[in-house]
């Protein structure tokens, strides 16, 4: 049984290190090399997959989120192929539920950890990493509502990596400034966000240090 559960460990660690690898890439790099509808498509691939790997990465094999991340795909792409309001929306609820739950999960495998291992590091980063993904949803969403719900950059246009952008600075509480929520539910989503990465920070750092901790004193006993 326990080189079983080594090998899960190996397992869930390597799904986690490629996911963390390609929420590198849709964050911070795929809207330097490329821009248009290059772009938009570029996305939808690395979300995609982002979706599968968030599945292995959570129970490392076929389950109740394989269903789930089969449908959001499906919405998502045809959402992408027929440019329809009302499928772009319901994409982005189930994509929010979908990563929130997934947040949830893992969130529960490192409270349950007992010391600080490589695979609950590389969790507690790619769970800010989804929360930021989710944040840009949320704006998208608002959005999609009405197109004056933010004030816009320089060219007129919020683009796929604006609500990205705009995400992680509301999630980390940067705030340039350049983009600003004027509707009542983008300021409600832009405050719950900012308060959910601060909250999350806070927390998962103390957890993450009690269990440093508490392996070194369990490791001198």
């Amino acid at each position: 049984m326990g080189k079983i559960a080594v090998n899960n460990e190996k397992k869930k660690l390597v799904f986690n290190l490629i996911l963390f690898s390609l929420n590198i890439v849709y964050i911070f790099f795929l809207a330097i090399f490329f821009h248009g509808e290059t772009l938009s498509y570029l996305y939808g691939v690395v979300l995609s997959i982002i979706f599968i790997l968030t599945v292995f990465s959570i129970k490392g094999k076929g389950n109740f989120y394989t269903y789930f991340v089969v449908v959001t795909i499906l919405i998502l792409w045809l959402a992408q192929f027929y440019d329809r309001k009302i499928l772009g929306q319901i994409s982005g609820v189930i994509t929010i539920l979908f990563f929130i739950s997934a947040i949830v999960n893992l969130i529960k495998r490192i409270s349950r950890s007992a010391k600080v291992t490589p695979l609950v590091f590389i969790e507690a980063i790619n769970i800010f990493f989804l929360l930021g993904i989710i944040g840009s949803v949320l704006f998208k969403f608002v959005y999609n509502i009405d197109p004056a719900s933010f004030t816009r950059p320089v060219d007129g246009n919020m683009a796929a990596f604006d609500f990205i952008y705009y995400s992680f600075v509301t999630l980390t509480t940067l705030g340039y400034g350049d983009i600003s929520p004027v509707h009542p539910l983008a300021r409600s989503f832009a405050i719950m966000l900012s308060v959910t990465g601060q909250l999350y920070l806070t927390m998962i750092i103390a957890m993450l240090v009690g269990k440093y901790i508490g392996g070194l004193e369990n490791n001198e006993e």
